[in-house]
């Protein structure tokens, strides 16, 4: 073997053949982003035979996985082949560039032609890209956020250790003695039996404990009674003698079940009975003077005899008899009988009175029912108050004496109202509710609760003489019977929509699905106008399957009546409105009422739970029978729907399609939202949720948004209590709103409003025109208003001006999610002046959707801005209004028809789809969307089956820290 020296007087030891060396197997670089940084490495020939070489990158076949690769090519080799002769060494320079920061690893291999007698190692090439660091400020502020935290923990800690070392004076039992007190402790102490304290019970109870007290052994140590039944079970326990024990459960569960019927003094109608009742017997006096006086009758004197004197009496008998005589005298020429016409007299002032005493009550009730929503929704928000003080005031047991009873009650109401404010929990609670596609429905009875309640065609009633025998010794009698002819269905936009629902338990194979509903008014009797025939034979083409329409609702041995059907069969049931027990009452064609006993009501909602395994409920729309289920259900008025409440009983029951969508949507739009989240209110004359609904609705939004922006009627209303402009708003809706600006300012959540208006003259539209647009669509004069300034007589607020749509669009801007409910605008029209605001909601979400990941929930808005999704409207409006003027023949009016409803349906898609593809939800559901964002409690809901909450977090899977840092 030779040795030879190279140029750097570095021994070099010669192989003989093919070889190579590398001067050094590791590069590192390191650049700024988007710089270059370099190395280099010398590799020299000591072989005897010259190289051809090339440099590459290796690639294994996991490469991008386990190096978590992205693909990119950042490092680079200058002249990366060549050939090498023996004894020569060339210099490689190895370059690296990123355009983001991070550190990156690459290995390269030097291939060689011939193969290397001894191979050489790879050669690693490290480069770090670094960029300067932007997160020094944050960084800065965190830690002073994080240092001011501490230090107010620490203080509060110490002022814990102070303040738990002080001790307040134990604070007193309650006295049981006093009946207020006592109605207090007897019901919070057993909420979970539902009783309702009286004087009676309360007694009967009491006579109970001096039994037991008699018979419990003197060794025996006990507290006495109080009031809780638990604790009288307690006390009964005491007692030795087994049959005495058993005598008085007997009469403690006797005591219970007269506790739970509710007292007639206690129900939520009770004041506005008896306020109708006494300004009934206050104007009965004055209604009865008055018709006296018309009839010349003398008026009563309410006084004893023994008060009188027999002056007095003998006045009174002289006045009786000079005016029968000046009543004779009347009559001239005739003989009459004095008193027989004084005796008329009286029966028609009674028939009179009778009368107008009736009239004056309907009256007085009618107000009386009028103002009820007014009534159930501030209690409702009273309630919804308490939830959010009471916590405030057990916290503090400084005060817990004092506030004692506040407490009791609070927690009373909580428990007996349905309250469901809009927290984290609750939404929650939404969202794990079953839907249909968690259920197994293969083999099972399916019960669909649905809502059919569609237009039908105009009634027409028939005639006809039909020959009934009563006797059979007598020949029969002509009779005459009317029938209604069959109705045809006009919009059948809820049954498309209930088809998805009914496909789906057909084609997941279950054994039979039995669909019950309601149409029409709710009468609890037979009514064949009303009949789901119609509805029988439209589902019956739809779904090319034939369809069992049983006339019967309540059904004896219905697996029996059944039985014969094929598997996969569609069973609906008559019309439910038709028996009395769905309601709870029946209503006859003479308007007479009869209500059914509650027991009547729970057995046939056992009956209905018999026919099903599976209950889905999928009721949705703007008239769901939901309505009903918030109210107090021990009212004559509202005893529930049973075809929806029958899962109370058995069954497990889910959610349908159309029901979980819109169930769904409200969760996801409000549980753990993005923040900032923004609710805009507003409203006109297309709205289908009344302002009070709205106001109501507003006050619960507060616990869960962080800023609401008002528009349309909704902004005037907020005004016109602010003293800003005069208005006609129900005056009852002051102190809703009221609270609810009182609510915001204690959450400290700002209530945006608009800045200025547009006002125009009131005119009368031309009747040939008049579409879905109002008055102020065919004005032309037009003019800005600021907030103060008055308003010219004759003129009226028509819209909302340039600040207000720059105020809507900057707040916009700084939200990242958004409920929309009602019209910011005030009239609906295609005009840009009185749609500003909604065109410019409509504009940003085009804009910023996408780009800004923005997620939007609309209800109750889609007919106020229906010219404003589709570029093409304005045209398709115009090509209608003009329509009139191109028809000239009867074809082409015919032909022109057509071709407009063909229009009008695609504008309908249009429609669909522009509103899918600009908002994430569109809440359809009428009354019960408006109870749940209301914060009501809704029992079918409650009836629905729920997933389990997640399990909480240990401490070591906590990592709520991470946000501080």
């Amino acid at each position: 073997m030779s040795i030879s020296v190279s140029r750097l007087q570095t021994p070099i030891v010669v192989t003989q053949g093919p070889q190579l060396m590398l001067s050094k197997s590791h590069l590192y670089m390191k650049a700024y982003i988007s710089t270059t940084a370099g190395d280099e490495v010398s590799v020299t020939n000591n072989g005897t035979s010259a190289v051809f070489y090339e440099w590459r990158k290796f690639n294994r076949s996991d490469f991008i996985k386990a190096k978590r690769s992205d693909g990119i090519n950042r490092f680079y080799c200058h002249y990366g082949r060549d050939v090498l002769l023996p004894g020569e060494t060339k210099r490689f320079v190895f370059t690296f560039s990123s355009e983001k920061p991070g550190n990156f690893t690459e290995e390269w291999d030097l291939l060689t032609d011939p193969l290397l007698t001894h191979p050489i190692k790879q050669l690693t090439l490290s480069g770090e890209a670094y960029e300067n660091d932007g997160y020094i400020a944050q960084r800065h502020f965190f830690e002073e956020e994080l240092t001011r935290r501490t230090v107010l923990h620490t203080c509060e800690e110490i002022l814990s250790d102070i303040t738990r070392s002080v001790r307040t004076p134990t604070p007193p039992p309650p006295d049981l003695e006093d009946p207020k007190q006592c109605q207090e402790q007897f019901e919070s102490k057993n909420l979970h039996y539902q009783v309702w304290h009286t004087t009676d019970v309360i007694k009967m109870l009491r006579q109970l404990e001096s039994w037991v007290v008699e018979h419990i052994p003197l060794e025996e140590h006990f507290e006495p009674w109080n009031l809780s039944i638990d604790h009288m079970k307690e006390l009964i326990s005491l007692v030795p003698k087994i049959d005495l024990q058993h005598r008085y459960i007997e009469r403690l569960n006797f005591i219970v079940k007269l506790a739970k019927e509710k007292p007639l003094y206690r129900s939520i109608y009770w004041e506005d009975a008896r306020k109708v009742l006494v300004d009934l017997a206050e104007e009965i006096p004055v209604i009865s003077s008055k018709i006296r006086t018309e009839l010349d009758i003398e008026d009563y004197r309410f006084c004893l005899p023994w008060e009188l004197t027999q002056e007095e009496i003998d006045k009174i008998q002289k006045e009786k008899t000079d005016k029968e005589v000046a009543r004779a005298k009347l009559v001239k020429g005739k003989k009459i009988n004095v008193a027989e016409e004084m005796a008329k007299d009286r029966e028609a002032c009674k028939e009179r009175l009778f009368a107008s005493v009736k009239e004056k009550f309907i009256d007085l009730f009618v107000k009386v029912l009028d103002e009820e929503p007014y009534m159930f929704l501030w209690n409702h928000m009273e309630t919804m108050h308490l939830t959010n003080v009471l916590p405030k005031i057990l916290q503090n047991t400084n005060r817990l004496n004092k506030h004692m009873k506040n407490s009791n009650i609070a927690n009373y109401k909580i428990a007996s109202n349905s309250i469901k404010t809009m927290n984290e929990v609750n939404m929650g609670e939404l969202s794990r509710k079953y839907g249909i596609n968690e259920a197994d429905m293969e083999g099972k009875k399916v019960m669909l609760r649905l809502n059919l309640d569609v237009p039908l065609s105009e009634e027409i009633w028939e005639e006809e003489e039909v020959e009934v025998q009563n006797d059979p010794e007598q020949d029969p009698v002509t009779v005459i019977e009317k029938h209604c002819q069959p109705r045809e269905i006009i919009d059948a936009t809820l049954l498309k929509n209930a088809v998805p629902t009914i496909r789906y338990c057909l084609d997941h194979l279950a054994k039979c699905v039995i669909i019950v509903a309601n149409l029409g008014p709710r009468v609890g009797n037979n009514r064949e106008e009303y009949s789901l025939l119609p509805v029988a034979e439209w589902l019956e083409q739809e779904l090319d399957q034939h369809i069992e329409f049983i006339e019967e609702i309540e059904i004896e041995n219905f697996d029996e009546r059944i039985e014969d059907l094929p598997e996969n069969s569609v069973i609906l049931l008559e019309n439910m409105s038709f028996h009395p027990a769905e309601f709870g009452y029946s209503i006859d064609r003479d308007e007479n009422c009869y209500h059914v006993d509650l027991d009547k009501i729970n057995n046939f909602r056992r009956k209905l739970t018999s026919y099903y395994e599976l209950y889905i409920n999928d009721c949705i729309g703007p008239n769901t029978c939901m309505e009903t289920l918030f109210k107090d259900t021990c009212s004559w008025r509202n005893p529930g729907c049973s075809s929806i409440e029958c899962p109370e009983f058995e069954g497990e029951a889910i959610l349908g399609l159309n029901l979980e969508k819109e169930i769904k949507g409200i969760s996801s739009l409000f549980h753990e939202p993005e923040r900032p989240l923004l609710a805009i209110i507003g409203g006109n004359h297309s709205s289908k949720i009344n302002l009070l609904d709205k106001v109501v609705m507003m006050y619960n939004l507060l616990y869960q948004v962080d800023k609401i922006f008002l528009g349309g009627d909704m902004a005037l209303l907020f005004f016109h209590v602010m003293n800003s402009l005069p208005s006609t708003f129900d005056p009852h809706l002051n102190q809703f709103v009221q609270r609810v600006i009182d609510f915001a300012k204690e959450l400290k959540k700002p209530i945006i409003l608009p800045s200025d208006f547009i006002i125009c003259e009131k005119i009368n539209p031309p009747e040939e025109l008049q579409l879905d647009f109002t008055w102020a669509h065919y004005s032309d004069k037009y003019q800005p208003c600021k907030i103060g300034e008055p308003i010219p007589e004759g003129w009226a607020i028509v819209g909302f001006h340039e600040q207000t749509a720059e105020k809507l669009n900057s707040t916009l801007f700084e939200s990242r999610r958004f409920f929309w409910c009602g019209s910011l605008d005030l009239h609906t029209s295609n005009k840009e002046q009185l749609n500003l605001l909604n065109k410019v909601a409509i504009e940003f979400f085009k804009s910023h959707k996408e780009s800004r990941e923005l997620h939007i929930g609309i209800f109750d808005v889609e007919e106020s801005f229906k010219y404003l999704v589709q570029e093409n409207n304005q045209n398709s409006t115009e090509r209608i209004l003009n329509s009139d003027e191109e028809e000239e023949e009867v074809e082409e009016e015919e032909e022109e028809e057509k071709t407009q409803e063909e229009n009008s349906e695609g504008t309908v898609e249009q429609n669909q789809n522009s509103f899918d593809h600009l908002f994430n939800h569109r809440f359809n559901g009428g009354p019960l969307t408006v109870a749940i964002l209301q914060g009501r409690k809704i029992r079918p809901l409650e009836l629905i089956k729920e997933h389990l909450p997640p399990r909480p977090k240990s401490a070591e899977e906590d990592t709520s820290y991470l946000e501080i840092i």
